[in-house]
């Protein structure tokens, strides 16, 4: 019974860290995570798979299909209409050349209660945190069963890996990865078995078929499943139908995706229809300097690298993984003096996914330098840090689960809310409209409520807080004019010019039924005369033609280019 709650009580720890992260974190901020929901959505849309020759799912398009297959259910919840990928693209991100770490920001529409497009995205993402949950039961099973190693080792792979961080974070979005680490550790389980029976063949090759049927990196797992075969050849029950199991199988399963890929790009991975739309800064393998690039950043990706390698973590976290790395490979080494073949088949296992790393590497650039794709070998790399922290402490293990567990306690406050600031609100639709702005070539914004004070002292700020509605995204950036004028007047006696939120929230960030609050302070000088003003508001493109945007009815009439708020007395 003890046993049985420690595992629950770190799985469950596991559950909660991760589904915390999936709604912490915007959507579409992580490592091609637009592209893997928009595979799903077509799906869920159209109900056939994308020719990424003609423009469909670009990016994703060409990988296998499994997981998007399994993200079904959850991407149908949405009407067919808000099937797609909605998202508030950030212009000053760091790769668009912007200095700011997040792609994407939070929508109204992603704040409780999510609308049916965030709901649908959010149950992709619980799927892949449940694929994940599985991924550490088989760890156990591997450690305990298969490696032999003590139930306290075998555990502690268990929540190491639990509470790593880069595991949580890949863990919480939607994508392939976490459906392949489930499979690889199944098909790792079902080689290392200790007596492999009559099925061994067909459960090896089903993991295998399902594991290349979900991404192209399971090729890794055929120069390891050739190993195992060539040593437990003498042990194997009727090793000829075992052969046949192994290699039927993965050819009935996957073999027709690549066999779909040869025909539509040229070749059976589709890096021809990928390399075409994808650009990266190439990698040279003779330059010292490119490769001392690659290893900080496969390294430190490896402990903590959150959104797209964009938001790195705190400096004390990334010691506090080389640490626990350190000392579990320093005590592997010291403990494995005369290897048998599973810890010799986990390290095999680990070089083959740093071996593909490297190649995908040279074909997409520097940019595939990250340790997610490390992380498909992650329950070999957990198995062995935990014995070796084992092998020179009993207690080490344990201070290196509290260290983490603190750590992702830690990690929404100390790196999520720095990198994604909110200027959203939750939807208001109760509040009455009060003006609707309407550009000639796409939809309205409006007005919907004003608080100011009814006095100001010249030569002081005024103050005033205003509530905006997006009914679509906008093309411009588009910024607000604020007039005081004498009542009734034609021009305005002053004039006050600002951007949304200070610029912080510019118009092209607002995406459908998007809700903020902006409270603009006027200076008001010193010298303006007292008495009473009217409080105009108004936009207008000063970026670019100056065209102001015009006020219309529902009839689509023009009745003005600025609104009202009310009137100021001036003292």
């Amino acid at each position: 019974m003890t046993r049985r709650m420690a595992v629950a009580s770190a799985l469950l720890m596991f559950l909660l860290l991760a589904t915390w992260l999936s709604l912490a974190i915007p959507l579409g901020e992580g490592p091609d995570e637009p592209g893997h929901a928009e595979f799903a959505f077509w799906l869920a849309r159209t109900g056939r798979l994308p020719n990424v020759a003609q423009g469909e799912v670009p990016g994703e398009g060409h990988q296998p299909p499994l997981a998007y297959w399994l993200f079904q259910r959850a991407a149908r919840v949405a009407p067919l209409a808000d099937r797609v990928v909605r998202l508030s693209a950030n212009p000053g991100w760091l790769w668009a050349g912007g200095d700011q770490a997040a792609a994407f920001g939070r929508r109204s529409a992603d704040i409780w209660p999510f609308a049916p497009d965030t709901r649908a995205w959010h149950l992709m993402r619980l799927l892949a945190v449940l694929c994940s949950l599985l991924t550490l039961l088989l760890t156990l099973r591997l450690g305990y069963h298969c490696l032999r190693l003590p139930w306290w080792t075998a555990w502690g792979a268990l929540a190491l890996l639990a509470l790593w961080p880069q595991f949580l974070f890949h863990s919480a979005l939607v994508s392939n990865d976490p459906l392949l680490w489930t499979l690889l550790v199944a098909l790792v389980n079902t080689l290392l078995t200790p007596e492999p029976g009559r099925w061994w063949g067909f459960w090896a090759g089903l993991w295998l078929g399902l594991a290349l049927l979900t991404k192209q990196s399971a090729i890794v797992a055929l120069p390891l499943l050739a190993v195992v075969l060539w040593r437990r050849w003498p042990r194997l029950v009727q090793p000829w139908r075992q052969v046949g199991f192994l290699i039927v199988l993965p050819l009935f399963v996957a073999g027709w995706w690549y066999w779909r890929n040869l025909r539509l790009y040229g070749d059976i991975f589709g890096l021809t229809a990928y390399s075409a739309m994808f650009a990266s800064a190439r990698f040279n393998p003779a330059s010292a300097s490119d490769w001392l690039q690659a290893a900080r950043a496969l390294g430190g990706s490896l402990v903590a690298r959150f959104g797209w390698m964009s938001v790195p973590a705190p400096a004390a976290l990334l010691w506090l993984g080389a640490l626990i790395a350190a000392l579990g490979l320093g005590g592997l080494l010291w403990r494995i003096r005369r290897p048998t073949l599973a810890p010799l088949m986990l390290l095999f296992w680990l070089g083959l996914t740093l071996a593909w790393t490297v190649a995908f590497a040279l074909v997409s650039g520097m940019v595939g330098w990250q340790g997610r794709f490390v992380l498909s070998a992650a329950p070999a790399l957990a198995l062995g840090l935990a014995a070796g922290l084992c092998t020179l402490h009993r207690h080490l293990l344990s201070v290196a689960l509290l260290a983490l567990l603190l750590a992702d306690l830690l990690l929404p406050s100390q790196m999520l809310a720095p990198a994604y600031p909110s200027f959203v609100v939750p939807p208001q639709p109760t509040t009455p409209l009060l003006a609707s702005w309407t550009p000639d070539t796409i939809g309205a914004f409006e007005l919907r409520a004003v608080d100011l004070p009814a006095t100001v002292q010249a030569g002081s700020p005024l103050t005033v807080t205003t509530l905006w509605h997006a009914t679509t995204h906008q093309e411009r950036r588009w910024s607000m004019f604020w007039h005081l004028a004498q009542p009734g007047a034609k021009y305005e006696v002053y004039a006050f010019n600002i951007q949304p939120q200070g610029g912080r929230f510019p118009a092209t960030r607002w995406t459908k039924d998007d809700w903020w609050r902006d409270t603009i302070s006027i200076p008001i000088p010193a010298d303006l005369a007292p008495g009473t003003y009217d409080l105009r508001v108004g936009w207008y493109d000063q970026f670019g033609t100056e065209q102001r945007v015009g006020i219309r009815d529902t009839r689509g009439v023009l009745l003005g280019e600025h609104y009202t708020v009310g009137q100021i007395t001036v003292r």
